[in-house]
């Protein structure tokens, strides 16, 4: 009787046996699974480590580049796999060379006119200025300075020295000097005459004569020169002796411009 209690058990603890079997092999398998894997992401957690160490240290940045060229490395494994966007800043790059300077903008658009400015300061009101004319006489000199003046216009302190026919000026500055003849010498080859300041010839006029019957003419010079504290000024004629003196067609002047 017991044999054959026994021969029932039997067939019931074989599925029990297997189910007991496979559990076990399951519990192995999955042991070995979690350790593979434990281990690849500790492997992984390394590498990245090193990596953002060597990225921030910026001294191996070359060769990380040189290892992430080459598809096989780890490197490039690794940075294939890690986040696009990473939180480590690392130092600042060397300065870059400057660009190209770009093209010229469009002028633009003209500002608004500004404020009036203030009146600037009162001018001088001094005014130095003399007009002098011929006294009417036709003369045949045979000095070469001239000395027939009459005085038209004079203010300031310049002054006309009229027994040697020179103007003297007596504040610095620049004056515009002018002068012109009425010739009637037909014996003549030329006519002319010169502005002297002191003993410097400084303006120069000068013509033909034609004929006897053709002797009358006039020339005329001006410009602006510096004159200084008692400079003069004279007329001279070179070549012709004979001369008009008319008060429209000979004169002789100065006025100051600026100082």
């Amino acid at each position: 009787m017991e044999k054959k209690q026994n021969q029932e058990i039997g067939p019931r603890l074989l599925p029990l046996s297997f189910c007991f079997l496979m559990l076990a092999l399951s519990g192995i398998l999955f042991g070995i699974y979690t350790f593979r894997q434990i281990s690849w992401l500790k492997t992984q957690i390394h590498l990245q480590q090193k990596v953002i160490g060597t990225l921030q240290s910026g001294n191996g940045a070359q060769r990380v580049e040189e290892a992430s060229s080459n598809p096989g490395s780890e490197t490039a494994r690794v940075r294939r796999n890690a986040p696009d966007v990473c939180s480590c800043n690392g130092p600042p790059g060397p300065k870059g060379k400057r660009g190209k300077k770009g093209a010229r903008g469009a002028i633009g658009f003209p500002g608004r006119r500004g404020p009036q400015g203030p009146p600037g300061p009162p001018g001088s009101a001094t005014s130095e200025s003399i007009h002098l004319v011929g006294d009417g006489r036709r003369l045949r000199n045979t000095r070469p300075l001239i000395y027939n003046w009459a005085v038209k216009h004079k203010k300031g302190s310049i002054k006309y020295h009229s027994d040697t026919g020179r103007i003297e000026v007596k504040k610095t500055g620049y004056y515009f000097i002018y002068s012109q003849m009425f010739y009637l010498d037909g014996t003549a080859l030329q006519m002319g005459h010169y502005t002297y300041i002191n003993q410097d010839k400084v303006l120069e006029s000068l013509g033909s004569v034609v004929s006897d019957l053709r002797k009358y003419n006039t020339k005329y010079h001006g410009g602006v020169f510096l004159l200084r504290a008692n400079d003069t000024l004279s007329v001279h004629i070179p070549y012709s002796k004979t001369y008009y003196m008319d008060r429209e067609g000979s004169f002789f002047g100065a006025f100051l411009v600026h100082e």
